[in-house]
């Protein structure tokens, strides 16, 4: 089926109740979760359970017959439907059939018609739910192998983290919410968010209070869900890698609870929000300020928010607001966060670990400690980083280091998984993907990327076909270069350098790039040192293939792929690089 399916109709959209309530009667074995509530209004991420377990696809609506006619041109719709329910997923076979099923179900509901991306015509609904039954059908004739790696549903997260609740009985996993517990007003924790991947997480760290409006800190309290921006942290890692769960705990450990743990206050929370410099005009920092019983310290903060810029008509309006909030009366703000908190807690399903408190406004300072303060938190005892994990890089001149994956880590880059150099040599003759670190004697840093196949991937059915690719960074002192190679195609015996890249390594800025376009046998190269910014495109010359062209390199060699990516530094222009 292909990756995108549409039903065009006119008219509203049932409620969440009614569509589940069709997938039953139909036999399908799919329900929205949770089946109450508006569809009518929903975009994003829908969530389904198939078969009793969580899966769901996103879905949005769109509205104008123009919509219709861009996805389904040259094909007869009903002139009548003027609005599309689409509905898409990641290449999961559990997601791509709840959008069948779903949005076959819904064609019926709203007398609608469906069309997939792969689909020659557009089908009626009764049409639609007979080739949705076909796939329920094949999916049930299946027969039952061994069993499939882990995924990410919440069943498959909380066998993951088991020896670790087991050990630490102040964490608990509520859904995807990895909770320290009690919360009193602060949720802090980590959630494990789905991706494309059903094997990978997209792991947050998040300190936010209960009360928060919907919509605020990405909270949706109709779903209990809760989006966290951009706080991510730790390496992405398959769970299918069997280091998955050792590089978890150790970056749960380093990388989330120790900051985390340490905000156990509103005022902590304010300083942290206040601090924010992707919302200097929010609100959080004050209120969180006023329930803390400061509001002397929300004053001040309001005052040098609006002196950064005291004749803008936004931050001057703004400002207004805020010291209207001070003006109010706290008990009456403290009732309201009160509902808000309790609001929240039912939405996340968080009972069992809330403990109602009394903001430190309403309590005497000198109670405020054990009255309304979050328990402290600190990773330890925790379970055991194994010796294997990580490593640090190479640092002195030819020390030729090996691993399956490499990090970033306060400033610093850590190799993950070690390898000897006869398990990098196999993994090399067997083509799965490996790195390279060694330090040149000009003390630049060389990270070669092989690419291949894992062979604990799930489908893996033996080594790639063709050439692999190469990555090559180079950090030198002054320096960053980016480059890659691969072949014209699979039959290419030879690597090509595709492209190249330098950056300023204190401000990451970009100097110099090229590219290669390879249809038009062109190169096309920008000077960005230059305040000018000189473009240059023009045709490959002999000269210039003999040296962005060689064969693969032989296991360990790394000098033949950065010399090559050196001397085409130097011929198109940009020189040496330190």
């Amino acid at each position: 089926m292909a990756m995108e399916i549409h039903v065009f109709f006119r008219g509203a959209l049932p409620q969440k109740r009614a569509l589940s309530r069709a997938l039953k009667d139909l036999g399908f074995p799919l329900a929205l979760s949770p089946a109450t509530g508006p569809l009518e209004g929903h975009s994003g991420f829908l969530p389904m359970r198939l078969e009793r377990e969580q899966s769901g696809v996103e879905f949005d609506v769109f509205d104008g017959r123009a919509e219709i006619d861009e996805v389904a041109p040259g094909l007869e719709v009903d002139p009548a439907f003027d609005r599309s329910a689409n509905f898409r997923w990641g290449g999961d076979e559990s997601e791509m059939l709840c959008a069948l099923y779903a949005s076959a179900a819904l064609a019926r509901l709203v007398n609608g018609v469906f069309l997939g991306e792969d689909e020659p015509r557009v089908l009626d609904a009764d049409e639609a739910i007979a080739a949705a039954r076909r796939y329920l059908a094949d999916a049930a004739a299946k027969p039952k192998g061994r069993s499939s790696p882990g995924g990410t549903r919440p069943a498959d997260l909380k066998r993951y983290l088991k020896p670790l609740l087991e050990q630490r009985s102040d964490l608990v996993l509520v859904e995807r919410h990895l909770v320290i517990r009690p919360v009193r007003h602060l949720l802090r924790g980590v959630f494990f968010d789905r991706t494309s991947d059903k094997y990978v997480f997209n792991i947050r760290r998040h300190a936010v209070p209960l009360y928060a409006s919907s919509g605020q800190f990405g909270i949706d309290r109709s779903s209990g869900v809760i989006g966290y921006g951009d706080d991510r942290f730790g390496r992405t890692c398959d769970v299918w890698q069997p280091h998955f769960q050792a590089l978890l705990f150790d970056s749960l450990a380093e990388e989330a609870f120790p900051r985390i743990g340490s905000i156990r206050t509103l005022a902590d929370f304010a300083d942290m929000a206040a601090g924010d410099e992707g919302r200097p005009l929010d609100a959080t920092a004050v209120k969180a300020l006023v329930l803390a019983g400061e509001p002397e310290r929300a004053a001040a903060y309001i005052d040098r928010m609006e002196q950064q810029a005291p004749r803008h008509p936004a931050r001057k309006s703004w400002a207004e607001e805020q010291r209207a909030l001070l003006a109010h009366d706290i008990a009456d703000i403290c009732a309201k966060a009160h509902a808000e908190e309790a609001e929240t807690v039912k939405a996340m399903k968080l009972e069992a670990v809330w403990e109602p408190s009394p903001f430190p406004a309403e309590l005497q300072p000198h109670e405020r400690a054990a009255r309304s303060d979050e328990s402290p938190f600190v990773p330890a005892p925790w379970i055991r980083t194994p010796p294997w994990l990580l490593q640090e890089l190479p640092m002195e001149a030819a020390d030729v280091r090996f691993a399956k994956d490499d990090m970033r880590r306060d400033g610093r880059r850590l190799l993950i998984v070690p390898l000897s150099r006869d398990e990098a040599e196999r993994r090399h003759r067997d083509r799965e993907p490996y790195l390279l670190f060694v330090r040149l004697a000009d003390g630049v840093l060389v990270r070669l990327s092989c690419s291949g196949l894992d062979r604990n991937e799930p489908g893996y059915s033996g080594p790639p076909v063709g050439s692999p690719i190469l990555s090559l960074d180079l950090d030198g002192a002054d320096h960053h270069v980016d480059a890659k190679f691969w072949g014209l195609d699979r039959d290419d015996p030879l690597l090509h350098l595709q492209w190249a890249n330098v950056r300023n390594r204190e401000t990451n800025e970009t100097l110099w790039d090229c590219g290669m376009q390879r249809m038009d046998d062109e190169v096309e190269i920008t000077d960005r040192r230059n305040p000018t910014r000189v473009a240059q495109d023009r045709v490959l010359t002999a000269a210039d293939h003999n040296i962005i062209t060689g064969p693969p390199p032989e296991f360990g060699d790394y000098e033949s792929v950065v010399n090559r990516v050196r001397a085409w530094l130097r011929h198109a222009g940009f020189g040496e690089i330190t």
